[in-house]
């Protein structure tokens, strides 16, 4: 069995495994797990030295500056208010990131 944790509880489980079942218990431990832990495992690696052996991939993150989105089928100002319609838009945009430039229509003056 391959153990990925810190917890303390699973000293208990892990020696019963390894007495009933005759199971060997491979820990991989945080920094802060308990030496009752530790001791209980057959076999036992901290999982960030692990991990610092690894290579880091590095992605190249092109930053988009000027991403554009057309949003068409809004509410005609008949049923709803432009300033209405604009600050909906502008609590969507501000939710992913971006922002309302223009807004403009066939009932909008440009």
């Amino acid at each position: 069995i391959i153990l990925i944790s810190g917890d303390v509880d699973f000293a208990a489980d892990i020696a019963d495994f390894k007495r009933r079942m005759c199971l060997s218990v491979i820990l991989l431990h945080n920094s802060n797990a308990s030496e009752s832990l530790i001791l209980a495992a057959s076999e036992v690696h901290n999982f960030y030295d692990i991990l610092s052996t690894l290579p880091v991939k590095h992605e190249n993150i092109i930053a988009r500056i000027n991403d554009e989105l057309t949003v068409s089928n809004l509410p005609s100002i008949k049923d709803c208010p432009e300033q209405t319609i604009l600050q909906k838009l502008n609590q969507v945009a501000k939710e992913h990131g971006g922002k309302v430039i223009k807004l403009y229509g066939a009932w909008h003056r440009n």
